[in-house]
Parts: C-alpha cells; structure tokens; sequence
C-alpha cells in the first residue's frame, strides 16, 4: 500500500496472529523437515517470544550446522539470559555446536557484562572465579541465581566460596535459605562468617534458631557478624546475652543494636556495663545506648558515671545522651565542678549541649567559661562566645569590650570573634536570624 500507516497496520495485524501461532510453530519445529525448521527459527528471531529459548537452544545441539547456526542467530535476539545449559554446550564433543555456542557467547558478552562474569565463574582458574563471584556479590543480578546456585553446590575454594555465599545472599529467594545454612557449621570461619552474613541479606526469619548457636562461636568475627542479623531480625533477648561476651568489641555491637531497637528491657544490664565495664569504649557505647533509649530513669546513672569515669570519652558520651534527655540542670553541674577535675574536651562538650537548648539560666555559665582563667582553652572560649551572641546578642557587647583590655591573649582573641559574630548577627533581618540563628 501507498500509505504508510495501512502498512503498519497489516504489519501489527501478521504480528498478533504470528504470536497466536506460536505454540503451534514450536510443536512444529520437534518434528518439520530440515528446511520447515529454517523458516520456523527465522519467525521466531522476527517475533522473539520468550517460550521459544529452550527449543532453540535443544537446536543448538543439532546435527545439522545450518540449523545450529540459524538458533545462535536467533537466540541473540531473543537474549536468553544467564542458563547454564548454554555454557554447559562449550564441552559438547561435536565441533559445529562449540562454534556456535561459542560464537553466541562471544555476543553476549559484548551486549551484556553478565556473560563475561557466568563465563568466568565457570573458569578453572581460582583468581578468575574469585572475580567473578565478588562481581556478582557487588551488583547482585537476579538474572545470574540459577548459575550462583550451581557454583556453590560445586566450588571448594575457600575465598571463592565466601564470595559466593554473600552473592548469593543478595539474591536469595525462599528455598536457598537451605542452601546456605548447612554452611553455619563449616570448618572455615570465613564461611561461617560469609553465610551468616548471607542470611542477614535475605533476611532469613526460619534460620533464627540456628543463628543463635553462633554467638557462642569460638572466633569473635563470627559473634560479631551475628549481632546484625539478629538486630535486623529483633531477636531482642538473644542480643542481651550478647552482653556477658567476653570480647569487647561484640559487647560494644550489641549495644549498639540494643540502642537501635529501643531494647527498653535491657537498661538494667547496659547501666551496669557504663559503671562497671572495664573496657572505655564499651562504657561510652553503654552511655550512648542509654541516650537512645530516652531513660530518664538512668539520670542517677549518668550522674554516678560522671564522678567516677575518668575516661573523656565515656564523660562526653553522658553529656550527648544528658542531651537528650533534655537535663539542664545536670548538664549546669559540669560546669560548677573544679576545672581540674575535667578533660578539656569534656568542658567543650558541655558547652556545645547547653548552647543548644539557648535557655537564660545558662548565660552565667557560658560568662563564667569565657572570663575564668583556670579554664585555659581558647576554641572553650570560643564556644561560649557564641553561645552568648546566640542566646543575648544585646547583653554581650560590654561583656566583650572588657575581655578586649584583658593581659590574656586567648581571651582577647575570643573576644574579637565574638564582636565579629555579634556584627554579623545585627546585620542579618529577623526573618534570616530565624533561619541561622
């Protein structure tokens, strides 16, 4: 037809009864001649239905070249995605169908990085299946699952193996929850640790019973990858048994999920561990996790931490979670203590809590940081003259002009740049002061 749009029509019209035909043409393509095969396999490159990638690839294994060739053509069309029947047919002992197999790969791996990947994982070489597998674990495909299944059931590899485990993980449907536990209880700890990390990334419910054993696990990498998955899983109890474990750094992990859960059944046993822990990061992860909980039970506990604990990070990790918990008047209390009985780095702490909140009952304190010679901190200083213009611009003029004339160089210059941030304040409209205060 003369007219463009008939044409396309009657295209449509062939496409749609082609596509009615095509269980018939697939029927057709077990048993027609030689040359009924050729014409089959054309129509189906043309119309490209997806039913019709395993016919061509039991072709792939025909006897007769032309037709053999004719389905690698096809199925490049059809793009038969990552099956392992098709690398499997690289070892066929008839030489026309490794040629088109080969040819097809050859293909595919240029349109689609994916094949290069199954291709190497199906490598003899070590270095290349390692590759391979930490590919997949990184972009975690779907379409390559049946081809992770297979490699884990066959690697031995120990790094491979680890890789494979997390790739698969990322990726896992249902049923290969039981691929992957068996691995709970393998010689390496690497693969406990890999399948344990892999059932975390499917979150893998019916594998919490057997999850649980390996907090007892004699090497601390496996404890410590356990606690996320029982965290992402809010096995609640079993991450407060976590807290007796000898190696610090599982305690400090399990804290840390307790704190995420808001695990307000275990405040009794994360107090005990800020008073009395003997490691300092775990008592500054207990104060932290004490804050998350939003406790205001535990303010006896931090004010008991906070005449006992030497530790600055511990001290600072109480005034974070003091906070929080909105506790002005403790937060005051640190500072009427005798500056030598404070890290310096605690003091700033608690000057940048309360500079928060910009409550007047804190402008003493902030004055009194500023101008007492025993605190010795210039940026100390500093902070409380910002603190001032935030909470008083208008009264902290003279307070400033004063400092000026002072013999202490520290204190002259923390003066000057709070005149500075006072100059800027007034020159800012109200509505911008709202926005930055």
């Amino acid at each position: 037809s003369w007219n463009p749009e008939w044409r396309q029509r009657a295209w449509d019209s062939l496409r749609l009864l082609s596509h009615m035909a095509v269980p018939g043409l697939l029927a057709a393509l077990q048993k027609a001649p030689p040359e009924v095969m050729m014409a089959i396999i054309h129509l189906l490159e043309r119309l490209r239905p997806t039913e019709a990638i395993e016919p061509l690839i039991g072709i792939l294994e025909s006897e007769n070249l032309d037709l053999t060739l004719a389905a690698s053509h096809a199925l490049r069309t059809l793009e038969p995605g990552s099956r392992p029947e098709l690398l499997a047919l690289l070892d066929s002992p008839r030489r026309g169908v490794r040629f088109a197999t080969a040819e097809l790969l050859s293909y595919l791996q240029r349109t689609d990085p994916l094949w290069a990947v199954l291709l190497g994982l199906n490598s003899e070489d070590a270095p290349e299946r390692l590759a391979a597998a930490m590919w997949l674990q990184e972009q975690r495909d779907g379409r390559a699952l049946v081809n992770v299944r297979q490699a884990l059931a066959e690697e031995t590899h120990i790094a491979v193996l680890r890789e494979l485990l997390r790739a698969l993980g990322g990726i896992a449907q249902d049923e290969d929850i039981g691929r992957i536990t068996p691995f709970l209880q393998h010689a390496h700890r690497d693969i406990r640790e890999a399948s344990v990390q892999a059932l975390g990334l499917c979150a893998a419910f019916d594998a919490l019973d057997r999850l649980i054993p390996l907090l007892q696990d004699s090497d601390r990498g496996v404890r410590q990858a356990t606690l996320p998955v029982l965290g992402r899983l809010g096995a609640i109890e079993q991450l407060q048994r976590a807290l007796q474990d000898t190696d610090p750094e599982v305690r400090t992990g399990a804290l840390r999920w307790l704190g995420t859960l808001r695990a307000l059944g275990a405040q009794t046993d994360i107090e005990g561990l800020l008073l009395s822990d003997p490691i300092a990061s775990v008592r500054e992860a207990a104060a932290l996790t004490l804050g998350e909980l939003d406790a205001a039970q535990a303010l006896p506990v931090f004010l008991t931490a906070l005449e006992q604990d030497s530790a600055p990070e511990v001290c600072r990790a109480v005034i974070a979670s003091l906070h929080d918990l909105r506790a002005l008047p403790t937060l005051h209390q640190m500072l009427e203590r005798p500056a030598y009985l404070m890290d310096i780095s605690v003091l700033r702490t608690a000057v940048a809590a309360l500079a928060r909140y910009a409550h007047p009952s804190s402008l003493p304190d902030f004055e009194q940081v500023l101008l007492q010679p025993c605190w010795g901190d210039r940026e100390l200083r500093v902070l409380a003259a910002k603190a001032l213009v935030r909470q008083n611009p208008e009264a902290v003029r003279s307070i400033f002009e004063r400092c000026l004339t002072s013999s202490d160089r520290d204190l002259r210059q923390a003066a000057e740049e709070g005149l500075q941030l006072l100059a800027h304040h007034r020159e800012l409209t109200p509505e911008r002061q709202a926005i930055n205060p």
